[in-house]
């Protein structure tokens, strides 16, 4: 039963996440990688510096390996942070990127599912 409540406040968290990323007009010329650079601190992300370049880099290997978009892989990497930061668990961007491109793909599983599964996983204290 605690797990299953557990799983709730995690969905009602990514629901109401304030750590997703927005998609106003003043991020529209900030690359992806970029701004999950930001949301881990990163102030003035420069393009070349190889933390940006690794979160693009798995950007686009999350994107062919779930056939989903970079920036819907973003925008739920960037609400798992924030569900995480929540609850009380530091995490960047990068190395949540890296835990997803680590762990493959359940099949038939869209990301969102999968990285819910990694935040409720992450909260629970088992890594």
């Amino acid at each position: 039963m605690k797990k299953i409540i557990t799983f709730a406040i995690i969905l009602s968290l990514f629901a109401s996440c304030g750590g997703d990323m927005n998609h106003s007009s003043k991020n529209e010329n900030i690359a992806l990688e970029e701004q999950l650079a930001i949301l881990d601190g990163d102030n003035t992300p420069d393009p070349n510096d190889i933390k940006v370049i690794r979160i693009k880099t798995l950007l686009g290997d999350l994107s062919e390996l779930y056939s989903e978009p970079q920036d819907s892989i973003a925008e739920w990497t960037s609400k798992a942070q924030g569900v995480l930061h929540e609850k009380g668990i530091l995490e960047t961007n990068l190395n949540i990127l890296e835990e997803m491109n680590k762990s493959g793909k359940i099949e038939n599983t869209p990301y969102r599912d999968a990285i819910t599964l990694y935040a409720l996983i992450r909260s629970s204290g088992l890594k």
